[in-house]
This record gives C-alpha cells, structure tokens and sequence, in this order.
C-alpha cells in the first residue's frame, strides 16, 4: 500500500524516514520482518507553493502488507517528527473523471450543442434588430 507523509522536514532523507517508522513502529505487535519498507521503496518530493512560496516536502512510501500500513498510518497521523507534525494517509491516485468539478459539465455542453444547433435549424421571422 502506498502511504502519504506530508509536511515532513526540510532536509529528511529516506534513511531517516525509515528510522523514523522504526521507532514509532517498535512498541506494536509485529515484528520488523513482518513488514518491508526499503529505500528504494520512499520517493522524497518538494512541493513549493507559488502563492506563499514555502516549500513542503512530502514522501510516498511503499508498505507492505497493506494491515501493517493501515496501522502505521493510525499511529503515525498527527504525530511530532523534529517538531513538525506530520500528516499521514493513503495515497490515493486522482483522476479526471473521478473529480467531483468536472461533474455535469458534458450536461451543459450538450445543452449549448443542442441550442446551438436549434438556431441553425430555424429562421427567425419576428425578429427585429433593436
């Protein structure tokens, strides 16, 4: 599963991320050969506002099996990481067609194809220049 850490620290890497998870991680029921988080599984990215311009590092980690993902987000959400605290969930992939602003859109384009269309079909005969 594929988990979303945001407002991680200015400078974190992935090495200290996994440390990180370690150490939150050690007081729960599974061992660390129960689950699998890598480096080459943690992709580190910086997101810089253009309106604010502060910058926000972020990173997508791969956890597996989905279970213990789902606890570490439960007890990782809302924690403190060197005096940030860090929001955690599920990454979710967003597509077009699933956004809710792009909804009903082709309903009003087919109502201005169709009225566009009317007008072309039909003369006006009473109209009169104003």
């Amino acid at each position: 599963m594929n988990v979303l850490f945001k407002n991680i620290p200015i400078g974190i890497g992935s090495v200290e991320l996994i440390k990180f998870i370690d150490l939150e991680f050690k007081n729960c029921d599974f061992e660390r050969g129960d689950w699998s988080v890598s480096e080459s599984a943690i992709e580190m990215l910086e997101k810089q506002d253009s309106f604010t311009r502060p910058i926000e590092q972020f990173s997508l980690v791969r956890i597996n099996p989905p279970l213990v993902a789902k606890i570490i987000i439960q007890k990782l959400n809302g924690c403190y990481f060197n005096e940030l605290q860090i929001t955690v969930r599920e990454y979710s992939n967003r597509s077009i067609s699933n956004d809710s602003r792009h909804r009903g859109l082709d309903i009003l384009n087919n109502f201005v194809d169709r009225r566009i269309q009317d007008r072309r079909k039909y003369i006006l005969v009473y109209s009169r220049l104003i």
